[in-house]
């Protein structure tokens, strides 16, 4: 079906864009800065992760390459740092927990057969 790695990678950058909007709202809030160079570093560290979703959304193969190496090393970080990561409060815990599975979720629709297909596919396009 056409729709589908449409829909699939469309899921899956929606659920990346979420995610991250979520970790960063989370980690910002509570933080205080008083140089305005900690902004513009700040507007890079965001920047990065939301310009791979939006370069995933055009069909960059590499970019979702990108992602899910990324994402791999993280998943291995976190089996590491499981017992730190439960000693912290419960919103947080919660919040990482989320995003953790928002990208288990995307990747997943990343590595379907379809969505391997279409981005195959993309090499040709560009």
């Amino acid at each position: 079906d056409g729709h589908r790695p449409w829909f699939r990678r469309s899921l899956a950058v929606i659920l990346l864009t979420l995610g991250m909007t979520v970790r960063f709202i989370q980690v910002f809030s509570g933080a205080h800065f008083d140089k305005p160079v900690v902004y513009l570093v700040l507007a890079v560290i965001v920047g990065v992760p939301y310009l791979i979703i939006w370069l995933i959304f055009l069909g960059r193969n590499w970019a979702r390459w990108v992602f899910l190496v990324v994402f791999g090393m993280a998943l291995c970080s976190l089996a590491t740092r499981f017992q730190q990561l439960l000693s912290l409060p419960a919103k947080e815990v919660a919040v990482y927990s989320a995003q953790v599975v928002l990208c288990l979720v995307a990747a997943g629709a990343l590595l379907s057969s379809a969505s391997v297909e279409w981005f195959r596919g993309k090499k040709h396009d560009t």
